[in-house]
């Protein structure tokens, strides 16, 4: 197995967690993709959602996130790039 699909909603944390030791030493072997909830896609909440992801899975990078599906939060909010 070398692409893993990991997501907030598939069994909540337990199923990240358990990817999280799965992949434990040979994270560099694997694609994985993850997925946050639709509320969680806007600009303010997206980053946390993210960190929490990584945190339950153990590893500092993922090779694809999306938002599991298009929910309540404006295309707009998503696409608008933060500015310092």
């Amino acid at each position: 197995m070398t692409l893993i699909d990991a997501a907030e909603t598939y069994s909540g944390d337990a199923r990240e967690t358990l990817i999280g030791e799965a992949i434990a030493g040979g994270r560099d072997e694997v694609s994985l993709f993850s997925k946050a909830y639709p509320q969680n896609a806007s600009l303010a909440r997206l980053p946390g959602s993210c960190e929490a992801g990584l945190q339950r899975l153990g590893t500092d990078r993922l090779d694809l996130y999306l938002v599991h599906w298009r929910g309540n939060v404006p295309l707009a909010e998503r696409s608008r790039r933060r500015r310092h």
